[in-house]
């Protein structure tokens, strides 16, 4: 992962999501700070746009750690990532409303 790839996201884009227009002024920002070149912009800025054509969709803390946890990382891509981090999401969501289904059953 790199940043002048343009792979490397802020864990807050993927708990709270982010259009590509918020990640592309992220990248421009960096660029701003010399932190990136002109080549590694150009670079970063296309590498978004194929990994997260639409942005990353808001998955939350919860699913993000629970992907985190559950999967062996190094070198596992951001988009893919994102992508389990989503299905984490819905999972949890379920697995909340069946315990507060049998909480409310039990009481």
């Amino acid at each position: 992962m790199s940043k002048s790839l343009g792979n490397v996201i802020s864990p807050e884009d993927v708990i709270y999501g982010a259009p590509l227009s918020q990640l592309e002024e992220g990248l421009k920002e960096a660029h701003r700070k010399g932190l990136l070149s002109n080549n590694e912009l150009k670079t970063s800025l296309s590498g978004q746009k194929k990994l997260f054509p639409t942005g990353i969709p808001e998955c939350g803390v919860d699913a993000l750690r629970f992907t985190l946890c559950s999967q062996a990382i190094q070198g596992l891509l951001c988009s893919v990532l994102t992508l389990l981090a989503s299905d984490s999401r819905s999972s949890s969501n379920m697995i909340d409303l069946r315990l507060t289904l049998h909480y409310t059953t039990l009481h």
